[in-house]
């Protein structure tokens, strides 16, 4: 099984021979040279047409149903545990049944037969006083010789079985055929197969090993910090920082914005039942302005640079390159082994593949000087040399045989076409046989081949003495890949692209040992990201140009600008109708602002705030005001009034008296309070109105006077770098090209102090400012730098690493492995080996009838020499008698003389009375 049983792992080892960064040595060199030579001389493939499947049948009954041979071996385990005659005696009776070891024994058992009985006594043959000694038994004297339709009978049998034995041997030319193109197309799928390897094939996507090594030795040396394009590539960003500055700033300053307004203290303060009536419509307006900031030209120009920044520099550039150097890493382990199993098929070294099929082809180039075709010729004369002097012989009978004295030439020439017929089918069974055994052993493992898988080849390497738990990931990596890109079992559309399919160490685990492929490594970890943020520039004109004039940035600054936030935050009616102390105030207080006076909202501000006038604290105290009171479902609210009326609708208001209506005497200052005054003193006074009135004063002293001079608030601020915490960074005294507020990872950093209303109002409209000026500044940084990024940054980037490195990865199909296995298969199994078992069932075959034609030369040689001895006999006797019998002068002496008597001819010859042959009787 040798080398063909181990050729189920080449694949699999082929596959890591793709790329490797070391020169080729002279044996590599050799082999190429060797590789280019043996396409030249034997590609492309343009063979008879195959039939698979009757090849593929050929193939089963050469091997036997299950393939026993081979599983006996497997199971056997000879190469672990040496040959053991007891193993594998138990092996064969349970893997080899009878009709299989008869088939395949059929050839040498006739053969061992025929010997046997060739030195018992058809030696003879060859011997004419020996014949007449061994094959006297049985003599007859044969009549059938004189009937002229024996001898048609005789020739028709004869030239029947000769015909036969002539076509069956012709065969024997077509198995050639097929073997040696077999050989021919093994020699160009491998040489093919080391051509594609080493300097790819596009049409199967695969890029070469060669240019492959180029390319890495290339991007390699570019990935180094100090090469000059790495250089140029940090200038470049160093240029472009100015826009990492701006988008940083800019995005932090809205993202706080919504921080801080979206804070639940300051959307609610914990314990003051009161809540910002436009914080939440603020988050609805910043939200939507920062994602639409990333569908504006300055932000696809500052993802390139972060991605080209942060996957070409520090940490992620290592880790690039070590993902790189462990895709080439088990490819080198395994080099040796490649150039010895495809050094296999191409060497001409002693004991290699072509060496070997230079006994049947002579020269491996040109197919002269061989050895199998001159047997098969001579053989084929043989038989028609054997035929020629059969039809002599029978000739010679027909034309002189039959008689009772056959002349000697009638058995001579029948016993010498006997004699060789059954010498040339002792050749041909012993030829027969060692070929099936031959085809047999070469079937079982072309079986093998055909039906490779990850578990086959595991197979073999357990019976070549290798424990499952020793696998170790080299090889196990070998099975698998042998699988996905050799195994003719996958289907035709599976992905055979090696970055999917080596498994590498992943350079970031999170578990010891965990694996990765290049694709995941390189690709979608380093390369896809820059890919992505370089494919979105190209939407350049669907982008949004400038973002200080988008719509939704001039929206946020009017209302940021125009916010009163004392007059923003009002009293919560659903807390206040549930705690005891102050549900029965006047539910219209619920409306009131912590402003003191009265407040016209701005028409900027969002939905119903817009133009809205609101109650400030003077007029709860002291003024009163006027509310609309509403209906229906907006009464289980809890809140009676929904707004406090524009003056444009005097006829619909309702009249809200002041707490001071409640009251004989006081004295109202905001923010300080009443000064004196008792609810329930005032002459119209009662006890409804007085609870009121006290509910009223509780909540106004309580919570929001407290409210308007608490720090219950959260703002926010930058923190400096390298400062303690806590320690503000001024942005608003930051020019936006300077970086002092960001940190060294390109964040900045916010953290809370508490603050009063006052100061919350004063943040917020500070952004106002923050906001235009860093959006401008945005637009004035993208204006200078876009055609650095879009064209000289990216050019730099994609010609030097992202092309490389896509064509390096993409262009490892290894679909050629797959057509160099079928190739492979289809030469050596399909054409080979089936070859070979054709050319042993026409031996076989040849033989038997070539015995038949022996047992027909039989019959001539059998009639005559029976005849002749008969004859012979019977001439023996009338001699005897002859000397017996008184001389001429003895009967003179005793007799008188008698008159002569002229002999009968011998045809006139009368037989004794008693029939016995001692008369004198001849026969013609």
């Amino acid at each position: 099984m040798g080398h063909m049983a181990r050729s189920c792992l080449l694949g699999a080892a082929a596959l890591f021979s793709l790329v490797q960064g070391q020169v080729q040595t002279q044996a590599e060199q050799d082999l190429l040279a060797q590789a280019d030579r043996t396409v030249e001389t034997f590609c492309p493939v343009d063979f008879v047409h195959l039939d698979v499947a009757v090849a593929r049948a050929n193939l089963l009954v050469s091997a036997g149903q299950d393939n026993p041979i081979y599983e006996t071996v497997m199971d056997a385990d000879i190469v672990t545990n040496g040959v053991s005659t007891d193993v594998l005696l138990e092996k064969f009776e349970e893997n080899l049944d009878v009709t299989f070891v008869a088939g395949k024994a059929f050839a040498f058992v006739m053969l061992i037969l025929l010997l046997i009985l060739w030195m018992g006594g058809c030696w003879c043959f060859l011997f004419p006083c020996c014949m007449r000694c061994c094959c006297r038994c049985c003599e007859v004297h044969h009549q059938l010789g004189k009937k002229w339709w024996f001898h048609v009978f005789l020739w028709c049998l004869f030239l029947a079985l000769a015909a036969g034995c002539i076509a069956v041997q012709a065969v024997s030319f077509v198995a050639y055929n097929d073997i040696d193109q077999g050989i021919q197309g093994t020699a160009c799928y491998s040489a093919k197969f080391v051509r594609d390897a080493v300097n790819g094939n596009p049409s199967l996507n695969f890029t070469g090993f060669l240019p492959i090594t180029d390319m890495l030795e290339e991007v390699t040396l570019l990935l180094e910090p100090d090469s000059p394009v790495m250089q140029d590539i940090i200038s470049l960003l160093d240029l472009t920082y100015d826009l990492e500055k701006a988008i940083t700033v800019n995005f932090a300053v809205l993202t706080m914005l919504l921080d801080l307004v979206g804070d639940r203290q300051n959307a609610a303060p914990s314990g003051s039942m009161h809540k910002c009536q436009i914080c939440q419509p603020l988050v609805n307006l910043v939200r939507p302005l920062l994602e639409e900031l990333e569908g504006t030209v300055a932000f696809a120009l500052f993802i390139a640079r972060s991605e080209v920044h942060k996957q070409l520099q520090g940490p992620a550039l290592t880790q690039l390159r070590a993902s790189i150097n462990s895709t080439v890493a088990p490819i080198k382990e395994i080099k040796a082994m490649i150039v010895e199993k495809i050094g296999f098929y191409l060497s001409t070294a002693e004991g290699q593949f072509q060496y070997v099929m230079g006994y049947i082809r002579g020269d491996f180039w040109t197919g002269q000087g061989g050895y199998l075709f001159p047997v098969i010729l001579a053989l084929f004369l043989l038989c028609i040399l054997i035929v020629i002097h059969g039809i002599f012989s029978l000739a010679v009978f027909g034309c002189c045989g039959g008689r009772e004295h056959d002349p000697c030439c009638v058995r001579y020439s029948a016993g010498y076409s006997l004699c060789s017929s059954y010498c040339y089918t002792m050749l041909l069974l012993l030829l027969g046989g060692i070929i099936t055994i031959l085809s047999t052993v070469g079937s079982g493992v072309c079986l093998v081949m055909l039906d490779y898988d990850r578990e086959v080849g595991k197979r073999l390497l357990v019976a070549s003495g290798m424990e499952s738990a020793e696998l170790d990931e080299y090889l196990d990596m070998a099975l698998n890949l042998s699988d996905q890109c050799m195994s003719l079992k996958g289907a035709e559309n599976a992905n055979r692209n090696l970055v999917d399919l080596i498994p590498i160490p992943k350079v970031n685990p999170t578990f010891p040992g965990e694996m990765s492929t290049p694709r995941k490594e390189i690709i979608e970890l380093a390369i896809k990201p820059i890919q992505d943020a370089f494919a979105k520039l190209d939407e350049y004109e669907a982008l949004i140009p400038t973002v200080s004039t988008m719509p939704e940035v001039n929206m946020v600054l009017k209302v940021i600008g125009d916010i009163n936030m004392r007059s923003l935050i009002w009293s919560d009616p659903t807390e206040i109708l549930v705690d005891p102390r102050y549900r029965a105030m006047n539910p219209a207080y619920h409306l009131v602002t912590l402003n003191c006076p009265d407040t016209l909202l701005s028409p900027d501000l969002p939905g119903p705030l817009a133009n809205l006038r609101v109650p400030g604290m003077d007029s709860m105290a002291m003024d009163g005001y006027f509310v609309v009171r509403t209906t229906g479902d907006e009464l289980a609210t809890g809140n009676e009034f929904k707004v406090v009326l524009p003056t444009e609708f005097p006829d619909t208001q309702i009249q809200v008296h002041g707490l001071e209506s409640d009251m004989l005497t006081q004295n109202w200052s905001c923010p300080a309070g009443f000064s004196e005054g008792t609810c329930g003193t005032a002459p119209a006074s009662n006890a409804g109105t007085a609870a009121a009135c006290r509910a009223g004063l509780a909540f106004l002293e309580e919570k929001k006077l407290p409210l308007q001079q608490n720090p219950v608030f959260n703002c926010r601020f930058f923190q400096k770098p390298s400062e303690p915490w806590g320690t503000p960074c001024e942005i608003s005294n930051m020019s936006f090209g300077d970086a002092q507020c960001i940190f060294p990872n390109g964040s900045m950093e916010t953290f809370i102090v508490g603050c009063t209303v006052d100061e919350f109002a004063a943040q917020i409209s500070g952004f106002e400012e923050l906001i235009r000026s860093g959006l401008h500044f945005l637009d004035l940084t993208v204006d200078g730098i876009v055609d650095t990024i879009m064209i000289t940054l990216r050019r730099l980037v994609e010609e030097n690493i992202l092309n490389p490195l896509n064509i390096l990865l993409n262009g490892l199909h290894c679909s050629f492995m797959r057509e160099f296995w079928s190739g492979l298969t289809s030469s050596l199994c399909l054409r080979s080996v089936s070859g070979l078992y054709t050319m042993s069932v026409s031996y076989v075959v040849a033989a038997i009838l070539s015995l038949l034609v022996a047992g027909a030369m039989y019959i001539p040689w059998r009639f005559s020499r029976d005849n002749q001895d008969i004859w012979r006999t019977t001439h023996t006797g009338e001699a005897a008698a002859d000397a017996e019998a008184p001389t001429v002068a003895e009967t003179d002496l005793a007799s008188p003389p008698v008159p002569a008597v002229e002999a009968a001819p011998p045809s006139a010859a009368v037989p004794a009375a008693d029939g016995t042959p001692g008369s004198r009787q001849f026969s013609l």
